[in-house]
């Protein structure tokens, strides 16, 4: 793809962008209306505000288009001209507009990309089930789905007994062992989490795979894994 096909698709994306200005948006009423409902704070204070706003939104969307572009010479003009492309990308934008911070914008941009602007289209009701999760799950909760991914069998890996991933996970996110539990089991909300109950409960199942190395030590403890659910949504958030 040439220099100036690459700039034509960028300009359609702004395009779509204009679609879902933030400033015709709720969250810069909102930001204006609070403003507002504070007399101490002056007309140099709201301009400040706005700026910094506006600012910090730009970046986001910046970032939104270059993670979407970074594989650009698959990238065809009619992939950005589908209406659902638009539609969808204008969904996703909006859901980047509403972010406190930047830390999940590649994920949005990788749902994107690897969704529409590749060879094969992802159907509509899976996008916006996937677009709804990302939207419901903190930055920190993607990474305890990855880390689990990491330690479970699979994609070329052995699995680490359970005990043992309960150490990792206790030193790379410095929460107390008795935490994980309630971690997983919240996020089996996604559908990307099940739980396999301990062997002392009398209830585990020889069909179940768990993907975690099965030890003596683990008796009184239940493990969770990754269903194969996870895997497209992977597929789709990341760059890989």
């Amino acid at each position: 793809m040439g220099e100036s096909e690459i700039t034509e698709i960028k300009q359609q994306i702004n395009r779509t962008e204009k679609l879902k200005s933030v400033k015709e948006g709720h969250i810069g009423i909102t930001v204006s209306s609070l403003l507002g409902l504070i007399p101490i704070i002056g007309d140099f204070v709201d301009s400040e505000v706005d700026k910094k706003f506006t600012e910090f939104q730009n970046e986001k969307r910046e970032k939104l288009i270059e993670v979407i572009l970074s594989d650009s010479e698959r990238i065809t003009k009619e992939m950005v001209q589908d209406v659902e492309f638009i539609i969808n990308f204008s969904k996703a934008l909006e859901a980047v507009n509403k972010l406190a911070t930047n830390d999940k914008v590649k994920y949005f941009a990788n749902l994107i990309r690897n969704s529409y602007l590749c060879d094969e289209q992802i159907e509509n009701d899976v996008f916006e089930e996937y677009l709804n999760i990302l939207n419901e799950l903190s930055f920190r909760e993607i990474n305890y789905l990855l880390f689990l991914r990491d330690n479970q069998i699979g994609n070329g890996k052995k699995g680490v007994k359970w005990i043992d991933f309960i150490k990792r996970f206790e030193e790379k996110f410095n929460i107390s062992k008795k935490n994980v539990y309630n971690i997983y089991y919240r996020l089996k909300r996604t559908g990307f989490v099940d739980e396999e109950l301990s062997l002392s409960s009398g209830n585990i199942s020889g069909d179940v795979d768990t993907g975690f190395e099965l030890d003596s030590s683990d008796i009184d403890s239940n493990r969770f894994f990754l269903t194969s659910l996870f895997d497209d949504f992977y597929n789709r958030i990341t760059n890989e």
